[in-house]
């Protein structure tokens, strides 16, 4: 997963990561995942690798597209997790945590394109 994500930010494609960031699910076919969030950069902080990434469940823009809604990757237990810094998720205690990443597909261009 890592890897893809990788290789996907370097070509400039944005990818869609599954978190759990609570208890329970609401319906999920995976039963950990409640949400969703867009992975759109990468950089480095204190000798730490992270992801920079998008998050819908705000209604203030700039808290959705902070610089500071981060993913970072823990050797030890080999989860991909952070926080986000919009109202939605300072009321929870739970970092986001990646479950699942889903493959970014391109569209095919229309036929007079």
């Amino acid at each position: 997963a890592i890897q893809y994500i990788h290789d996907a930010l370097e070509q400039g494609i944005p990818v869609l990561a599954g978190v759990d960031n609570s208890p329970g699910h609401p319906g999920n076919h995976d039963e950990t995942t409640n949400h969703f969030i867009v992975i759109v950069g990468q950089g480095n902080d204190e000798d730490r690798n992270y992801f920079i990434f998008y998050d819908n469940a705000t209604a203030c823009r700039k808290d959705g597209t902070s610089k500071n809604n981060r993913l970072y990757y823990d050797s030890k237990d080999g989860k991909i997790t952070g926080k986000s810094q919009n109202g939605y998720a300072e009321d929870r205690s739970r970092d986001y945590t990646i479950t699942h990443i889903r493959e970014t597909k391109a569209l095919k261009p229309k036929e007079n394109e």
